[in-house]
């Protein structure tokens, strides 16, 4: 009995991943749980600037035993927090990609679900990090359309003057 009941017991797992790397680089970890429930907590660092953090849960069923649910998770879920413990994006489901813009700073991602395969269960993390255009950058972009239009308009209106 006593065996049975540490089976259910959960298998959580904490690690910091430190920095993020920029994309096209990222981080990636196959992470594996025994039976049971089980919350993972990662804490990563978002460098300088204002970023976009793509993390993708993916659950890997095993095959070996036909029908693939040797190593299967149920109700794989995931939160990002930052240091006030306020949630910056969640998703339940676990088969896409969700997009949370980040500014610089600490913040943990939380992973949770049910490891209920016959061998409990894996998941796989992808976290990357991609530049989000500052807005000076846009109206930086907009001044230069802007003077793109007066140039050419004035260029029509100069060569007007020899029709």
């Amino acid at each position: 009995m006593l065996c049975a009941a540490g089976g259910a017991l959960a298998d959580d797992q904490t690690w910091d991943i430190g920095a993020v790397p920029a994309a096209p680089n990222s981080y990636y970890a196959v992470v594996t749980h025994a039976f049971g429930s089980f919350i993972d907590t990662i804490t990563f660092t978002v460098p300088d600037g204002s970023l976009g953090v793509a993390a993708n849960i993916l659950p890997v069923p095993d095959a070996t035993d036909g029908v693939g649910f040797s190593g299967h998770i149920s109700s794989l879920t995931y939160a990002i927090w930052d240091l006030n413990n306020v949630s910056q994006g969640s998703y339940a489901g676990g088969l896409s990609v969700s997009h949370t813009t980040l500014t610089a700073g600490s913040y943990t991602l939380t992973v949770s679900g049910d490891a209920d395969g016959n061998f409990g269960g894996t998941y796989g993390l992808n976290v990357a990090v991609t530049p989000v255009p500052e807005p000076a950058t846009y109206g930086m972009l907009l001044v230069g359309l802007g003077l793109l239009g007066f140039a050419t308009k004035r260029r029509d209106a100069s060569n007007d003057k020899f029709m």
